[in-house]
């Protein structure tokens, strides 16, 4: 599950290749200039929201650990993914393969590396500062290196919330789950309190592709990636606040 996860999302980006800004004809005989960015941040929200509706996979083998036993609870999952497995391998001729590029990381801990011996500059990696300063050609460009400093603005975000964030989102798998059997459930399994998480994500999430961000657009507000990345993390922060106070 882990290679999936990890493999899948790079995998689903290689099977769009219509260039930005490419003229394109819609089924209604529109012809429209085609936006690649916007486009792909669709397509990785149809896939996420796909990943919550396969979350609610967990309905279905809880009750089947209640009524069955464990063995049909974990047969169901395997099943699932030998079906994925299968139309991959099927389909493989109609899909995208790209060309295996070079690993990007050896250049990017050496930029780092002579961004430390800088004094902490990524500004001292670029090509033109090593040339002029070190006598020195370094494999890579100033897009590697402008690339290199968004990826790292984001871990700074990603690393100082991610362990409480973990913390605090854990408690769903075990503490409510814990909490639910001592209250009155009418019959429904208490290990069914985890697939909140997936049904509020398939409501929400067509709302906000379709109208909450294209909204945001129009009124002239920036959605970058850290910018996303902030807002999720703010609004579920108040989700488990609101979760732990209720």
């Amino acid at each position: 599950m882990s290679g999936a996860n990890g493999l899948l999302a790079a995998f689903l980006g290689d099977q769009y290749t219509t260039e930005d800004g490419a003229i394109v004809t819609t089924r209604s005989g529109e012809r429209i200039r085609v936006d690649r960015a916007r486009t792909v941040e669709s397509m990785y929200n149809a896939y996420y929201w796909c990943i919550n509706v396969g979350g609610l996979s967990g309905i279905a083998t809880t009750s089947l650990e209640l009524h069955v036993g464990f063995w049909a609870a974990f047969l169901l999952p395997l099943c699932a993914l030998s079906i994925s497995a299968a139309v991959l391998v099927l389909g493989r001729n109609r899909l995208t393969r790209t060309a295996v590029h070079p690993s990007a990381l050896p250049d990017a801990l050496r930029a780092m590396w002579l961004a430390i011996r800088g004094g902490f500059s990524l500004d001292d990696a670029r090509p033109s500062h090593q040339a002029l300063k070190h006598r020195r050609q370094v494999p890579w460009t100033d897009v590697f290196v402008d690339e290199l400093q968004r990826a790292l603005a984001a871990c700074r975000i990603l690393f100082a919330a991610w362990p409480v964030l973990w913390l605090c989102r854990g408690q769903i798998n075990n503490n409510l789950v814990a909490q639910a059997a001592q209250m009155q459930t009418s019959g429904v399994p208490n290990d069914m309190m985890y697939n909140a998480n997936p049904i509020i994500i398939i409501i929400f999430m067509p709302l906000v592709d379709r109208f909450l961000f294209p909204w945001l657009r129009r009124s002239g507000f920036t959605l970058s990636p850290v910018t996303r990345l902030v807002w999720g993390f703010g609004l579920e922060a108040l989700a488990m606040a609101m979760a732990a106070i209720v």
